[in-house]
């Protein structure tokens, strides 16, 4: 199960922020051959978030994958994710930073199931 979490200073409002969520769900779950209902996405705006001089806005992803994540789905990702981002909340390559990692399977606890190994 892909997790996105997304920090932005950008002030992206009610109406916007569904719409952000739902393009960076359709976004990861495309690369990785996921379906949707399996993505999950948080999504911050309106945060302290600075990025070298000056204030113009800036955002901080992080994608997080139960599984590997193999080189390609990471650039694929990677550039599917800007791409959204860039275009939704006007930012230019420098203001934007994305980190991909991938998670074992079962590593977070004994006692709970994930839904990626119940639905394999």
């Amino acid at each position: 199960m892909p997790m996105l979490y997304l920090h932005t200073s950008f002030d992206v409002g009610a109406l916007a922020t569904s719409q952000i969520m739902l393009d960076c769900a359709d976004a990861v779950a495309r690369v990785l051959g996921k379906p949707d209902k399996y993505v999950m996405v948080l999504l911050e705006s309106n945060v302290d978030l600075w990025c070298g001089a000056g204030e113009e806005p800036a955002a901080w992803a992080e994608l997080v994958s139960i599984g590997e994540l193999t080189p390609d789905e990471t650039e694929n990702a990677r550039k599917a994710l800007a791409d959204v981002l860039k275009s939704k909340l006007s930012l230019c390559s420098l203001h934007l930073h994305i980190h991909c990692q991938s998670v074992k399977s079962g590593s977070s606890s004994d006692n709970v199931s994930c839904l990626h190994a119940i639905h394999q």
